[in-house]
């Protein structure tokens, strides 16, 4: 199961990479940029898990902070057609396995893994065929100050995909 969280008011992190990619580094087809955490929730067995989704969400801060969180579960919000996500991994961290375990142990919701990441949703003024090759040389992967931006190949694994393939 898969939950995207976002932020409910601006989020400076992704207005601040927004305006570098247009105004610095001339990215000037850059319609739209959004940032989720994205959440990879492996149950122990597949019965309720909606349920105890719907408790997590409700009764922890764990995984998303009501106050300023808006979330979706198995797909972002908007998931048209026309957008492209960046997942984008820690290469250091894996499973979280404190947050697994503090959830287990306050609501019993037997996750079995648990890993986060970050997405980044993309929609571009006008798409074509070199858009992969775009988004990943242009705005994802960094390789000097005039390409990449959303992931530091140091330390960071990147998957660009479809809206129907995330």
């Amino acid at each position: 199961m898969k939950l995207f969280v976002y932020n409910k008011n601006a989020d400076l992190h992704c207005i601040s990479a927004k305006e570098t990619l247009i105004h610095t580094m001339g990215v000037s087809d850059l319609k739209h940029l959004q940032r989720y955490t994205m959440w990879e929730i492996e149950f122990e067995n597949s019965a309720n898990n909606n349920d105890t989704i719907t408790t997590l969400l409700n009764k922890s801060y764990l995984l998303s902070n009501p106050n300023k969180h808006h979330h979706s579960v198995e797909t972002p919000p908007k998931n048209t057609p026309n957008y492209w996500y960046i997942e984008v991994k820690s290469q250091a961290k894996g499973e979280d396995i404190e947050t697994k375990n503090a959830l287990n142990k306050s609501f019993n919701a037997k996750i079995k893994t648990l890993t986060q990441s970050i997405v980044w949703e993309i929609e571009l003024t006008s798409p074509d065929h070199n858009t992969e090759h775009f988004i990943s040389t242009k705005l994802a992967l960094t390789t000097n100050k005039e390409n990449g931006l959303l992931v530091n190949p140091l330390y960071e694994t990147a998957r660009i995909v479809k809206a129907n393939d995330l």
